[in-house]
C-alpha cells in the first residue's frame, strides 16, 4: 500500500530491477547488463523525476550515472507516473531482506542525497 520508487534485486538473480508505484499503478523493469547486482561492487543508484504536465512525470533510473536500459528491449527505461492520487511527497528508505539464513548479504551505504530543483 505504498507509493514508491525503488531499486531491488531478487534473491538468486544478478539483475537490478526498478519499480515505480503510485496508487494502484505499478511499473516494473528488469535492467539490462549495465552492472551486476549483488556482486559486492559499490554502485551509485539514482533516478530523476522530470515533469511532463502538472500531474504527470517521467522517472528515469541511472546506475553509476548511466541511464538504465531494459533487459529485453535494450530501450532506455522511463516510467510515467501520475500524481493525481496525491503522492507528491515520499521518504527515503534504505533496506535489505536476505533470501535465506544461509545466503546472508550485507548492505553498505556511503551516502544518500535528495535534491529538489525549484
Amino acid at each position: 500500500s505504498s507509493n514508491h520508487v525503488v531499486f531491488y534485486k531478487v534473491d538468486g538473480e544478478t539483475k537490478w530491477r526498478f519499480e515505480t508505484k503510485i496508487g494502484t499503478t505499478k511499473t516494473n523493469s528488469v535492467i539490462g547488463d549495465v552492472t551486476t547486482a549483488g556482486d559486492g561492487t559499490y554502485r551509485r543508484l539514482g533516478f530523476q523525476v522530470r515533469p511532463i504536465t502538472s500531474v504527470l512525470a517521467e522517472v528515469i533510473p541511472t546506475i553509476d550515472g548511466v541511464q538504465c536500459r531494459d533487459y529485453t528491449t535494450n530501450l532506455p527505461i522511463k516510467h510515467t507516473v501520475d500524481f493525481t492520487s496525491g503522492a507528491t511527497e515520499m521518504q527515503i528508505i534504505i533496506g535489505m531482506k536476505n533470501g535465506a539464513a544461509t545466503n546472508v548479504e550485507t548492505l553498505y551505504i556511503d551516502y544518500v542525497a535528495a535534491i529538489q530543483q525549484r
